[in-house]
């Protein structure tokens, strides 16, 4: 095992890690920013159409008042003039529909009272109804506003979602490559698929050979007793299950290896 080429290793995995990071939480700025921009703008449309709509029906309401004052102006100059006359024509409210005073009558201040109060009426009516339509109109663009605003408020829980499940994932598949890194150690025995496996991944981190000269290399080159005094303190001071479990197991072996019958014959 080379432990500066496994420290170096891991660095290069925590480096990867927060790079990986960066771009997964600069993504999501980018989709974010691009869903923004859009809800924006759809937002501004409509607020665009809302101001227009408002703007005809501010008209709609000038154009039919207009002609009601012009007319209620010139039938209040006709009253003033004829105060104290009797009249030989009817004074009619057009716009209303009212009859101000009848043939006949003597013109008083009763009648410019009824012209007024006629006039308010009729202004009074039209602005109600005005301010209907208005409601009926603008009441939509305003709920597609909410819902665009809406809209985008989930679009960008999505996004952020889906960034945690994706940093989460990626710094779990970290780990479990830095557990496997650090779990390499002397005298460790892989199938042969598993050795190309990690041969790919850490083939800077250690070297293995196969066959019975690279079992006796490995034997030649330990010091068992102190190997197996390690391994004896890892049994019972270690607080991992599995540590503990390949400690014990490593003793059996060596025990095995100290025999007799086992290592090279000379």
């Amino acid at each position: 095992m080379d432990e500066e080429a496994r420290q170096k290793a891991v660095k290069r995995l925590e480096e990867d890690s927060e790079r990986e990071r960066k771009r997964l939480e600069s993504a999501a700025k980018e989709s974010i920013t691009a869903l923004k921009g859009k809800s924006e703008g759809d937002v501004d449309k409509r607020k665009a159409q809302r101001e227009e709509r408002a703007d005809k029906l501010e008209e709609k309401l000038t154009a039919a008042t207009e002609p009601l004052m012009k007319e209620a102006q010139a039938l209040e100059k006709r009253i003033e003039e004829r105060q104290g006359s009797q009249i030989r024509t009817p004074i009619v409210f057009e716009s209303a529909k009212i009859t101000i005073a009848e043939t006949g009558e003597t013109i008083g201040r009763e009648h410019l009272t009824k012209l007024r109060k006629a006039v308010k009426a009729r202004l009074d009516e039209l602005k109600d109804k005005n301010a209907e339509e208005r409601e009926r109109a603008l009441s939509k663009i305003d709920t597609d506003i909410t819902t665009l605003k809406e809209g985008l408020a989930t679009e960008i829980e999505a996004v952020e979602t889906k960034l945690g499940e994706d940093v989460e994932a990626f710094q779990a598949r970290v780990g479990a490559e830095r557990d496997e890194l650090m779990l390499l150690a002397q005298m460790q025995f892989l199938t042969e698929t598993k050795y190309r496996e990690l041969k790919s991944k850490w083939g800077q981190v250690f070297k293995a050979d196969m066959g019975a000269e690279a079992f006796y290399d490995i034997l030649a080159r330990m010091d068992l007793e102190s190997t197996a005094k390690e391994l004896w303190r890892e049994v019972k001071t270690s607080k991992s299950k599995q540590k503990r479990k390949k400690a014990s197991s490593g003793c059996a072996w060596l025990k095995t290896c100290a025999s007799p019958a086992t290592g090279p014959s000379g």
